[in-house]
Order: structure tokens, then C-alpha cells, then sequence
């Protein structure tokens, strides 16, 4: 029902020459996500930023300038190769600091439609990690925000260019009682 609602109904809105077959794989839309974002609440168990996920990074964001930023330095159970952060512990953290810049600036809830990240330069296990992340462009419903990590040197080990979907709740939950879904 998800994909043939939002098919339907958001096409030429939300959709803004995405395709929509790309979009919906990235976001994985189910039955069973729609109704997670019809009664989204922030239980504070993310594994990025939660304060009760005990096996989480539990990070903390700060802004400046236009930017928001949080920083890390990976423990040895993150590594990839030997004394080397993997790579997608890095990604993670790219998204979670993009995302969560329009979630402050538009106080409404997006999500990751596509993430692309670059990494350039390996980090060190235990070495701190600057992330940050800056808004490109806004068109409808669609945010663009770039964002890197980069070493306290300022040397940029890894940038990342991501689409956040904003997600209004109150509409998804009227148009999908009005349609009897």
C-alpha cells in the first residue's frame, strides 16, 4: 500500500523528477515504515546519537556558522583493518550529521533518500574526527546537504553529498484516513 499511496499521491510533489523506483529503494518504504512515521517519536535509542543505546556513539551535535558539526574518535571495536576505522562507521556518522541538520533547521522530520560518500583518506582508530555538514540547496521536498570529516588538522579524509526527504507527518496521516488506508 505504501508504494502505491505515495505513487499516487506524491509523484509530482514530494518527487520532483526523482525516480521513483531509486527513491523507494533507498528509503525502503514498507507498510510497515509508513505506519513507523505515522507515530514517529524519538525514543533515544539511535545508534548514532541515542543517550539509552548503550552499544550506540551517542553523539552530540553543536552549530556554527550556518553549520553543525559533532566529533568522534573511534574505539579499536569499530576498526576495519588494523588500526584503521572502517569505512562505514564513517558513513554513518556523514549521515547522521547531514540528516540531522534539516531536522533542527525545519523542526520536521527527514530522512536519507540517497547518500553518496567519498572516502579519501584513512583514519586512525582513536584518532578525533571533526564532522560537519552545510545546506546545498532546497527544492519542494527535497534538501541538499553536502558534509565531510576531517581530521583536527583540518585535512578532509571523507566528504558526502546527500538528498534528506522531508517528511510531514499530519499530511501523510489526513491523506491516508481520507483515502481509508
Amino acid at each position: 500500500y505504501a508504494n502505491q499511496y505515495l505513487k499516487k499521491h506524491f509523484k509530482s510533489d514530494i518527487l520532483n523528477g526523482l525516480n521513483f523506483v531509486r527513491l523507494t529503494r533507498f528509503l525502503n518504504l514498507s507498510n510497515h515504515l509508513l505506519e513507523l512515521f505515522m507515530g514517529w517519536e524519538d525514543d533515544h535509542f539511535c545508534f548514532a546519537c541515542g543517550n539509552k543505546n548503550h552499544d550506540g556513539l551517542k553523539l552530540h551535535f553543536y552549530e556554527k556558522d550556518g553549520k553543525l558539526f559533532t566529533e568522534y574518535a573511534f574505539p579499536k571495536k569499530f576498526q576495519g583493518y588494523a588500526g584503521v576505522v572502517h569505512g562505514g562507521m564513517i558513513s554513518l556518522v556523514l549521515d547522521e550529521v547531514t540528516v540531522n541538520l534539516p531536522w533542527r533547521m525545519y523542526d520536521t522530520p527527514v530522512v536519507t533518500a540517497e547518500l553518496t560518500v567519498r572516502l579519501k583518506k584513512p583514519a586512525l582508530i582513536g584518532q578525533k574526527i571533526i564532522f560537519s555538514s552545510w545546506i546545498e540547496k532546497e527544492v519542494k521536498n527535497l534538501i541538499s546537504v553536502k558534509g565531510e570529516a576531517a581530521l583536527e588538522s583540518g585535512e578532509v579524509i571523507a566528504t558526502a553529498a546527500v538528498k534528506c526527504f522531508k517528511v510531514k507527518l499530519e499530511q501523510v496521516e489526513e491523506k491516508i484516513k481520507d483515502r481509508g488506508l
